[in-house]
């Protein structure tokens, strides 16, 4: 009989180990489940003041870029654009920008065009005919979807000013991006970043 009274103490002890084991179990994977792990930045206060939409009718212009700079030429659109990170707040910051195309004709996505259309990022709040810019970023406008043209570094009370420049490279435009237009527009998206 001891033996048969020791048989079910064990059994029923091992059954209460498992329902212990288990409900802690459950009670653990519920709690991971429910727990949420929150954060706010005590300041991190962009202003960004966007541009005009970039909307012409592009002739070609020969040789825009050169050794790094680009001179600014009446063939060319622009849209001017700023981006701060407010001076009470004590942290940094980076950003991008992009370029938002509406409108990319076909000529420049695929045809004997692709890769003319052209734009250059320049620091600055204006830009004048004749002028030399050195350029930031550079690159083809060869798709309708977004392009990232510049990512670059938010400071403290710090006013970063750029210009996009948009003109179609006669040194690789063919036939068809004659009478062609073009429009977009410059978004940013920035983030904190740890200091």
């Amino acid at each position: 009989m001891e033996n048969g009274k020791k048989t079910s103490t064990l059994i029923i002890g091992i059954i209460l180990l498992i329902v212990i084991v288990s409900g802690l179990t459950y009670a653990w994977l519920v709690w991971s489940k429910d727990t949420k792990i929150e954060g706010t930045s005590k300041c991190f206060d962009i202003t960004y003041t966007g541009g005009a939409n970039i909307s012409a009718n592009l002739v070609l212009v020969d040789t825009p870029i050169s050794n790094g700079n680009i001179t600014y030429g009446y063939n060319m659109a622009n849209s001017v654009f700023a981006i701060t990170l407010n001076s009470s707040c004590n942290t940094t910051g980076k950003f991008n920008l992009i370029l938002k195309n509406t409108t990319v004709p076909t000529a420049y996505i695929s045809g004997n065009s692709k890769n003319a259309l052209k734009y250059a990022l320049v620091s600055g709040s204006s830009v004048s005919v004749g002028t030399s810019y050195t350029v930031l970023s550079s690159g083809s406008i060869n798709t309708t979807n977004d392009i990232n043209i510049y990512t670059g570094t938010l400071s403290k009370g710090v006013t970063n000013n750029y210009v996009l420049i948009v003109y179609v490279d006669g040194n690789s435009a063919g036939e068809d991006s004659k009478g062609t237009s073009y429009s977009g527009y410059v978004t940013a998206n920035a983030v904190q970043t740890l200091s």
